[in-house]
């Protein structure tokens, strides 16, 4: 509605972050669904790669532990616009 500002969220900024990084979360493993410990490993560059409109998330198979024997998990996807 024009002229209606939002009420402050009373909440502190710590929790503010971890309810939206848990909301990423939820919205992530619906995506692509993912063991928790898999997860839990990711990390930006190795694991959630972006390449110009292209993300790929990445854990190969016998790598540190980063996936159970077999074939690796992979899925690729664009990024929003």
């Amino acid at each position: 509605m024009i002229g209606v500002e939002a009420a402050p969220d009373p909440r502190p900024a710590a929790q503010r972050a971890m309810d939206y990084r848990d909301g990423l979360t939820i919205a992530f493993l619906a995506l692509c669904p993912l063991r928790l410990e898999n997860l839990a490993q990711m990390r930006i560059g190795r694991h959630l790669i972006f390449t110009g409109e292209v993300v790929r998330v990445n854990f190969t198979a016998g790598g540190d532990d980063e996936e159970q024997a077999g074939a690796g998990v992979r899925f690729p996807g664009r990024a929003a616009r």
